[in-house]
């Protein structure tokens, strides 16, 4: 009988991001090699993006992160959260410690 294959367990943080990626398949952030859009929570999306839930709402009412609302949940895209990511550290870390 052969063995079951290896099981490769992720933080519930990156299971998210890296869903749908093959392993053995280093594709990094690279959208193109994403075949599925994954979706986060507002939970998940918190967690992930490591700020309180009053931080996130207030991002959503700012329009700085982009967002669904289906009228119950608020959700957001893999690439809504990359974007952001991407964003926030694009701004120097001394320029965001004088923001303080």
């Amino acid at each position: 009988m052969p063995l079951p294959p290896a099981v490769l367990t992720l933080p519930s943080v990156l299971t998210h991001i890296y869903q749908g990626v093959p392993l053995g398949v280093s594709a990094g952030y690279n959208s193109s090699t994403m075949t599925t859009e994954i979706e986060f929570t507002f939970e998940e999306a918190v967690r992930t993006l490591g700020v309180t839930p009053e931080k996130l709402a207030r991002l959503v009412e700012e329009r700085k992160i982009a967002s669904t609302n289906d009228g119950v949940r608020t959700r957001f895209t893999r690439r809504a959260i990359l974007d952001y990511l991407a964003a926030v550290s694009a701004v120097p870390a001394i320029e965001r410690s004088k923001r303080r």
